[in-house]
């Protein structure tokens, strides 16, 4: 009999500016899920059997942190699926695992490959622990250790209201940006990058991707509406937009619309 339980735990409120939602799956079903570059990074703790990852053609490590990436990839188990994903706000996981997220950008990198003593140790906590909330909270109680380590810098501060501007408006220019910022365009794309793990350009993409999901998913007859979407998303034409929804897809709008895969990880919220 196939078995799976799925939830979204919201973070504490001390995480709130950090942390988008944690989430479980326990299934002991087959899964192939074909997935959509996010713009956000994310913390991924097995306790089952890993995912398999297509693009890497390799299994996921018991403890894996998933860097940016701009391309669509299969995931998939064959069951003994029980795994935590912790989903950081863009902006945050380069202060929290302390390193420059541009090193881990398409790659899905093994927590005991890291120089990080204490996140390996939440790892071997996870796996120890029979609880699922505990589970949670371990790993709540890890990042408010390392968030009260360091602090909200100017940077954190520049970049974080950069990704907000890039949230609510499809139309501001990078260059625009970046004089907001008060940086030149070369401290500003270096800040970002290691910030975020990728440029603000290519980041600004995924978002502009994202938000054309949303309206899509959000539309009766999406096809008619194909054009006012790439209008209203900053897409220079409705060609420019089929375009890049099928580099970050892997399919055309009219095949996500006939596969029903129109939703947005990273404009939607689910808890």
């Amino acid at each position: 009999m196939i078995q799976e339980k799925f939830r979204f735990i919201k973070p504490c409120s001390a995480l709130e500016k950090y942390i988008r939602y944690h989430w479980i799956l326990h299934s002991n079903a087959k899964i192939s899920q074909l997935t959509f570059p996010i713009g956000c990074m994310q913390l991924v703790f097995h306790k089952g059997t890993p995912l398999y990852v297509s693009t890497s053609g390799s299994l996921q490590s018991y403890a894996t942190v998933s860097g940016q990436t701009n391309y669509p990839s299969y995931l998939k188990s064959s069951g003994n699926l029980k795994m935590f994903v912790t989903v950081f706000e863009p902006y945050a996981a380069g202060c929290i695992l302390k390193l420059p997220c541009n090193l881990l950008y398409g790659c899905e990198v093994a927590v005991k490959d890291l120089d990080d003593r204490s996140l390996n140790g939440l790892a071997e906590r996870i796996i120890e622990t029979e609880n699922d909330d505990i589970c949670i909270k371990l790993i709540e109680l890890w990042l408010l250790q390392r968030i009260s380590e360091s602090f909200d810098d100017l940077n954190t501060n520049r970049v974080r209201s950069v990704v907000r501007e890039m949230n609510q408006n499809p139309f501001v220019s990078l260059q625009k940006l970046s004089e907001v910022t008060n940086l030149s365009r070369k401290q500003f794309n270096r800040i970002f990058t290691d910030m975020l793990g990728m440029n603000p350009k290519e980041f600004y993409r995924i978002v502009r991707f994202q938000r054309a999901l949303s309206m899509m998913q959000k539309k009766t007859n999406t096809v008619d509406h194909f054009s006012d979407i790439a209008c209203a998303c900053g897409f220079s034409d409705q060609s420019h937009m089929i375009r890049e929804i099928k580099t970050f897809s892997g399919l055309t709008p009219l095949q996500l619309v006939k596969e029903g895969f129109l939703y947005s990880d990273y404009f939607s919220q689910p808890i």
